[in-house]
């Protein structure tokens, strides 16, 4: 990673932008920006059925954070849950408050309620000059079989849309959370498809496609945070 903080005495507000297939950013202090080369490591635990992030019993999060960066890690892709974000008091955050390792290394991380805990990780991160990109799921754990193969229910895109825009309203502050690159619209796609409405593919998995969910929610998370890029995942039918 670039050395931390940047040289220069004021750095300006993080933006993270794409052309010609590359990435590009100015968080580094680069005014007019600079390809970004990502290498990033996935963090689990805020998306598994209890919620929590892996480690928080053991030592501080940025004790891991610095491992990451002391080993060339410039990212870190975050799992998160909707489900745990739309949900006020959501069970799963207190499995780990009666943990007594956790309460000893990150006793404010773990009384924070569910998205206050997004937030504080990845300021952790980013006092450190990691880049955090958000990985959602619909709900903590395993994610079931969708009732319909390859339709993403109504009520599960309210969750998703919802969850995006309360991230967006608490985290697209690009002082604050300037090392908050993006989202990755939704991840596990339970047999989604890929492809163009009204082909024969419909006949087999019901409209509408991955690919235009994937805009619709895109589209409104950029609407939230303009600054951010949205990351969509492939499909194993198209």
């Amino acid at each position: 990673p670039p050395p931390w903080p940047p040289d220069t005495k004021r750095r300006q507000k993080a933006e993270y932008w794409t052309a010609h297939n590359r990435l590009y950013t100015n968080a580094w202090g680069r005014e007019h920006g600079a390809v970004l080369n990502i290498k990033g490591a996935v963090w689990p635990g805020m998306a598994d059925e209890d919620c929590h992030l892996r480690g928080v019993d053991i030592h501080p999060v940025g004790w891991y954070v610095q491992f990451l960066k002391d080993y060339g890690f410039n990212a870190i892709r975050l799992p998160i849950a909707a489900s745990a974000i739309t949900t006020e008091r959501h069970p799963c955050v207190n499995a780990i408050r009666r943990d007594s390792g956790a309460r000893e290394q990150n006793n404010d991380l773990i009384w924070a309620d569910y998205l206050e805990q997004v937030a504080q990780i990845v300021r952790a991160a980013g006092n450190l000059g990691v880049l955090v990109l958000l990985d959602m799921r619909l709900q903590p754990g395993k994610p079931p079989d969708l009732p319909v193969p390859g339709h993403l229910a109504q009520e599960d895109r309210e969750t998703l849309k919802t969850a995006w825009v309360r991230i967006a309203q608490r985290m697209c502050d690009a002082d604050e959370f300037w090392n908050l690159l993006g989202a990755d619209v939704l991840d596990t796609l339970p047999h989604m498809w890929w492809g163009e409405e009204g082909s024969d593919e419909p006949l087999r998995y019901p409209a509408p496609a991955w690919n235009t969910l994937a805009s619709e929610q895109g589209d409104k998370l950029l609407r939230a945070c303009p600054r951010w890029l949205v990351f969509v995942q492939g499909v194993g039918r198209c």
